[in-house]
């Protein structure tokens, strides 16, 4: 734990770091929204302005806010229009998309120029084989499952190593199940205690990878990233960013840390307002 250095005791290394962030690559649900993806609701349901005006902030030193989510093309598009945020980064990864408009894939992986990438693997028969294997544990996490073009999206309560190895040996080694952190709608499963979100996509992919296909593209050295998040898929990022904000809302840190690197800072607050004391402090140093 000694590697965990949280925000408001940040010393000098940290504070240079903030002042070369160019862009904020940031997770959406549970980091910049609190509950119900309400970007005025703090974890504990109380009204606040602190993450808009953080985002102002930021925005008026001139960073880069770019939305690394687990939602599709057609969430973002809105919520990114409502918040003044031209890019963004779709399906954990699979997908990039500019102001311009235009959708970048960031996957390899091979369908049929008449399939999207999620009808290729409902066509593979991996989700099936998830679903079947794990019964009354996994199902689809409806209804922001739906319309989705990239990833199949699930909740449940199983084991990740245990749901990747299935795959692995059933010959499904082009894809991979990822956690994307605690939801609370149960839907029709009993048998759970803690509800996670998954999701199946390409096992090249992840928000790390399309951070650095992003970030390549328009320029920004590593040094010049930042991300923010608050799930296991999270950390990832923090390998190709400079400085990375870790939004402990589910306390995974007594059994996750040897996972985050020395470039990781702990909020002392959670969801939205853990965001907004991210945003501050790389705004504050500009």
């Amino acid at each position: 734990m000694e590697r965990i250095v949280k925000i408001n005791k940040a010393g000098s290394v940290e504070s240079a770091a903030a002042e070369r962030i160019k862009v904020l690559y940031s997770d959406l649900d549970g980091s910049m929204l609190g509950p119900g993806g309400n970007f005025f609701l703090s974890a504990e349901k109380e009204f606040t302005l602190l993450p808009s005006k953080a985002l102002l902030s930021l925005k008026e030193k001139g960073v880069d806010i770019t939305l690394v989510s687990g939602r599709s093309v057609i969430q973002l598009k809105e919520i990114s229009r409502v918040l003044g945020i031209d890019n963004y980064i779709a399906e954990a990864g699979c997908q990039i998309v500019h102001s311009n408009g235009e959708i970048k894939q960031a996957y390899k992986y091979e369908h049929g120029d008449s399939q999207t990438l999620y009808e290729a693997i409902t066509t593979s028969g991996a989700p099936a084989f998830l679903l079947d294997g794990y019964k009354e544990k996994l199902e689809y996490h409806t209804p922001w499952s739906n319309d989705r073009s990239c990833s199949h999206l699930f909740r449940g309560e199983i084991d990740l190593a245990d749901a990747n190895n299935r795959l692995f040996k059933a010959g499904f080694e082009k894809l991979k199940l990822i956690d994307n952190g605690r939801v609370h709608r149960k839907g029709d499963l009993k048998d759970v205690n803690e509800v996670h979100s998954y999701h199946l996509l390409p096992s090249e992919i992840d928000k790390a990878a399309a951070i650095t296909i992003d970030a390549n593209n328009r320029d920004f050295a590593v040094e010049r990233r930042a991300a923010i998040g608050d799930s296991l898929a999270d950390l990832s990022m923090a390998d190709v960013v400079g400085m990375f904000f870790l939004i402990d809302n589910n306390d995974f840190l007594s059994t996750e840390s040897d996972e985050l690197l020395e470039n990781t800072l702990l909020t002392t607050e959670k969801m939205g307002l853990g965001w907004a004391e991210a945003a501050n402090y790389i705004a504050d140093q500009k």
